[in-house]
């Protein structure tokens, strides 16, 4: 089993060497054609941009199980460190974004890479008075990720200065991870009720999956950004989304219990600044280094459980208000732009 998993990991690593010499050779062979022609410039304001490139989200997205409000009865943390990933986008927009007011709109397209990243650790709070009672840590396995990135809006310059773009937009992520091996800390009981955890306790080894969860996000939000041209080929650019119209859904499969968990978030609150410095190499061709910090805060959701596996009925319990999601990470990325008209 380790040997088939490190080569497909192998492999999958050749995949991100190929995505990462097509990232920046295509660009570049795309604008020394299309910059030859730059004499016969298109009269028409608008232009569209392809990009391609490649990046990575470092962070932790959380799963909880609330007892009562603000008092945990489990937590679940897996790790994003790191998730590498491809990312292709599409714009419309002005030409010359400094010369009048115009309208915009862009979507991006990024897929992860598969693999380990990082660990995901289990707690619960199973005593009467909330002490922490079981432990356990899994290495976290992404088996996919996906994100759908579309804004809308409207740039205005400032005397061929600065330029502002008030926007709004519609993001949804979607992420599938997969707990294996590792070990656990349980607290036995005394009479009815448990020990309270220390470090000191025997771990018990895991072997293979332990737990599956899937987490996804679908948000809207206002947006606003800054551009300052610094000299001719190079500016910056800074921007902030906050909006409280984030919903969440997730799965979560526990495989030793044979238990199915289903938690559904409604109104978090969804907030991301961010950053970018443009280098403009000719009238076709654009590199953008790129770095934002994308946050979802925790809200209270109901969790649907049902059993699984040969002991199986088929009907989902309601625990209402119990369910807490959240997400944390920081994304930067390298992209390579070229204009077609």
């Amino acid at each position: 089993m380790t040997s088939t998993r490190t080569n497909s990991y192998s492999h999958s690593m050749k995949n991100i060497a190929g995505f990462v010499c097509f990232v920046i050779i295509f660009p570049a062979v795309c604008s020394s054609i299309w910059g030859q022609d730059t004499e016969k410039k298109n009269e028409f304001p608008y232009t569209l941009s392809v990009t391609n490139g490649a990046g990575f989200l470092y962070g932790q997205a959380e799963e909880i199980v609330y007892e009562a409000e603000d008092i945990f009865l489990s937590q679940l943390l897996w790790d994003i460190k790191p998730l590498f990933y491809y990312e292709a986008a599409v714009e419309f927009s002005r030409r010359d974004l400094y010369e009048k007011v115009g309208f915009f709109a862009d979507f991006s397209l990024k897929l992860g890479f598969p693999g380990v990243s990082g660990g995901m650790e289990d707690r619960d709070w199973l005593r009467a008075d909330n002490a922490l009672t079981h432990f356990s840590y899994s290495d976290n396995y992404t088996d996919g990720a996906m994100f759908f990135d579309f804004s809308l809006g409207v740039s205005i310059p400032l005397d061929s200065v600065v330029m502002f773009k008030l926007y709004a937009g519609l993001s949804w992520m979607h992420f599938k991870w997969t707990g294996r091996d590792g070990y656990a800390q349980y607290a036995g009981k005394t009479g009815t009720d448990y020990n309270i955890w220390d470090e000191s306790l025997p771990q018990i080894p895991f072997s293979g999956p332990v737990i599956g969860y899937s987490q996804d996000w679908l948000f809207f939000y206002p947006g606003i950004s800054l551009s300052i041209p610094v000299v001719k080929w190079f500016s910056t650019n800074l921007f902030f989304n906050l909006g409280p119209f984030a919903f969440g859904a997730d799965r979560d499969d526990h495989f030793l219990t044979n238990t199915e968990y289903n938690d559904y978030v409604r109104w978090s609150l969804y907030l991301e600044p961010g950053g970018a410095l443009l280098f403009t190499l000719s009238e076709n061709f654009e590199i953008t280094l790129h770095a934002s910090y994308r946050c979802i805060g925790v809200n209270h959701g109901d969790t649907y459980e049902r059993k699984t596996g040969s002991n199986k009925s088929g009907d989902y319990l309601l625990w209402p208000d119990s369910a807490g999601m959240a997400f944390r990470a920081v994304n930067a990325g390298l992209l390579f732009t070229v204009r077609f008209l």
